[in-house]
């Protein structure tokens, strides 16, 4: 019925959930035996956590103590029944008391919160639990614990204790969320206005090098278009030299003088052409270099654009995971106060004893209420009990001039005292001088 990581003694027989009970017991018992089990509701707790489904763990304890106790009713002379406690060890005389004594404390140790909530509920709820571990206690020598009194009111008891806790937790968590939400909202507010920021200088930039580029390119036209009135001017020249030479030919020798003297003067015209050409294509060259390097720092800040833009976004993929484990939280937490407002008459008792103070309270509208919320209209609750069953959870208000977040918010001792926010302010929070909403009283005069 337990699991144990240490050798047992010869004699010593280990019977789990897994194995057949009885098939074993027949097998293995051929003379007196005494048979131990320990913390039914922690063995119920531990199955829920492995498994993760209640029927299958109700299921196979509920089988393991039938078995049990029909093999103890076939072999009553024989056989002995036993609660593995410290109490029932001292009291009754055992062999092998220590290696006993170790078995309790690895058994003693608590599941988690949640699951030992789960257990405990289900045995209290499931009649055919009460049905079986009442015969057990019929057939086992020893105290047995409060879990086998399953109509004792601490068992009721300790159920809203976990629910206070579980409720303490929520609350914290809510708290928390909105802060990591704050604060990613305002990192995603910076970001987008360093963003729009960039964003504007690369649109400058762009048009900057749109106008530089446009200018160059005129540039390079202009200088293109020079550079063939250029080309045109020299060989008109060069066919004037060539007619010039023929002529000189051509000349008297009391011409031949002059003609050499304009064929100086020509030569010169070709070479100062020559060196204004080379001169354009230079700037032809800077411009195109020029053009080159504008290109290439648009591609740069393409770049940069494109990876502001991811990181934009996984940013926005982190604030949508905080909302989905909020909307989880209170899920949880409105399906366990659905749960103890049916099952529990004690829990419902106290509700509507708060209720009763919320509705004396002129911080709780009921016409408000409903109006702000048209689906409470459909539910079979009063709107003071839906509001402290439900609406608190879902950050609801109980009329326009109280605001159920923004209180907690503002005041943090109010949720580490898991109390329910217009309840707090209804007893305590308005003598102390708290505001209903401070959030809305904190905001500055607007400006004219």
């Amino acid at each position: 019925m337990f699991a144990t990581s240490e050798p047992l003694p010869s004699n010593f027989q280990l019977l789990t959930f897994e194995s057949n009970i009885t098939a074993v017991l027949e097998a293995e018992v051929s003379d007196v035996c005494c048979i131990v089990y320990p913390s039914l509701s922690r063995l119920l707790a531990n199955s829920i956590d492995e498994t993760g489904q209640v029927a299958l763990a109700e299921n196979r304890l509920l089988d393991a103590i039938e078995q049990i106790i029909n093999f103890y009713k076939r072999n009553r002379k024989r056989c002995t029944l036993l609660y593995l406690s410290d109490q029932n060890l001292a009291s009754l005389n055992f062999d092998h008391r220590e290696k006993l004594t170790k078995l309790i404390s690895q058994t003693s140790a608590k599941p988690c919160g949640v699951m030992e909530f789960i257990a405990a509920s289900t045995m209290l709820a499931n009649r055919e639990f009460g049905k079986r571990l009442a015969e057990l206690e019929s057939c086992s020598c020893g105290d047995i614990t409060f879990e086998l009194q399953v109509n004792s009111q601490h068992g009721v008891d300790a159920v809203l204790k976990l629910k206070n806790e579980n409720e303490k937790k929520l609350t914290d968590a809510v708290i928390k969320n909105a802060h990591i939400k704050d604060a990613i909202a305002t990192e995603e507010q910076a970001k987008r206005a360093e963003l729009e920021q960039e964003n504007e200088q690369v649109i400058k930039q762009l048009h900057s090098l749109q106008e530089l580029f446009e200018e160059n390119l005129e540039q390079f036209n202009l200088t293109k278009h020079k550079l063939g009135v250029a080309k045109k001017e020299v060989a008109d020249i060069k066919i004037a030299l060539t007619s010039e030479k023929q002529a000189v030919q051509q000349l008297k020798e009391t011409e031949q003088k002059a003609a050499q003297e304009k064929h100086k003067l020509l030569q010169q015209q070709l070479i100062e052409k020559e060196q204004e050409n080379e001169q354009l294509i230079e700037q032809l060259h800077y411009t195109q270099e020029l053009i080159e390097l504008e290109y290439e720092n648009k591609a740069q800040q393409q770049k940069h654009f494109k990876a502001v833009s991811q990181e934009r976004s996984a940013l926005f993929k982190t604030l949508e995971e905080a909302k989905v484990v909020q909307v989880w939280l209170r899920s949880a937490l409105t399906e366990a106060n659905q749960q103890l407002w049916t099952k529990s008459r004690k829990f419902r008792s106290e509700i509507k004893r708060q209720a009763k103070v919320l509705r004396e309270s002129a911080e709780f509208v009921e016409s408000q209420y409903l109006e702000m919320y048209p689906d409470t209209k459909n539910s079979s609750l009063e709107p003071a009990v839906h509001y402290l069953v439900f609406g608190a959870i879902e950050a609801r208000n109980p009329s326009n001039t109280f605001n159920s977040l923004s209180y907690i918010q503002k005041y943090s001792d109010v949720a580490d005292s898991g109390l329910n926010p217009l309840l707090h302010y209804v007893r305590h929070g308005q003598y102390e001088g708290r505001q209903p909403n401070p959030m809305l009283v904190q905001l500055p005069a607007p400006k004219d």
